[in-house]
């Protein structure tokens, strides 16, 4: 079973009717409510995590370092895309210098 599961998924790809994975991109501009909130809370890492609605799983989960004397930071991720077009839910927790979420 396991060996037919192998070949099933292997005889998919690059065949038009296979799965077809494309690269996109996301751009995000996430604000806090109360611009103070940075000075209040001290975290030097973002985790940031991107999964797919409807069809399930994780399509992104990195964690980026966050410089204290910054205020944003710009990232290029790439993101592989199921389709011509997906949905996704983002999530982005601030984590702390002990490796607690904030």
């Amino acid at each position: 079973m396991g060996l037919f599961a192998a070949l099933f998924l292997v005889s998919c790809f690059g065949e038009p009717t296979g799965p077809e994975l494309r690269r996109g991109r996301i751009a995000l501009a996430p604000r806090f409510q109360n611009p103070l909130a940075p000075l209040l809370v001290d975290f030097d890492r973002v985790r940031i995590r991107l999964d797919r609605v409807g069809a399930g799983g994780t399509a992104l989960d990195t964690l980026v370092l966050f410089p204290p004397d910054s205020n944003s930071i710009s990232l290029d991720l790439t993101v592989p895309v199921e389709g011509t077009r997906q949905n996704f839910t983002v999530t982005l927790a601030l984590i702390n210098a002990a490796g607690d979420t904030v």
